[in-house]
């Protein structure tokens, strides 16, 4: 007799979440050298000091990544 009294079904749920997350992606890192300012962009965090040679700072020594302007 309930045999034709119960049926099935499905219901899927969902929920939105949001997310907010900070990355660094890059150092710009300016300089002073022999009175005129200077930047380079690092991957990675710089130290305290940049390697210079001939007066020029020596981007080649910095972290992969690093270009000089």
């Amino acid at each position: 007799m309930q045999d034709n009294d119960t049926y099935t079904t499905q219901e899927r749920r969902c929920k939105t979440v949001n997310e907010v997350a900070e990355k660094v992606i890059a150092y710009d890192v300016k300089y002073l050298l022999d009175g005129h300012v200077g930047k380079v962009r690092m991957d990675s965090r710089p130290g305290e000091r940049l390697p210079v040679k001939n007066g020029k700072v020596v981007v080649s020594e910095l972290a992969s990544g690093a270009r000089a302007n």
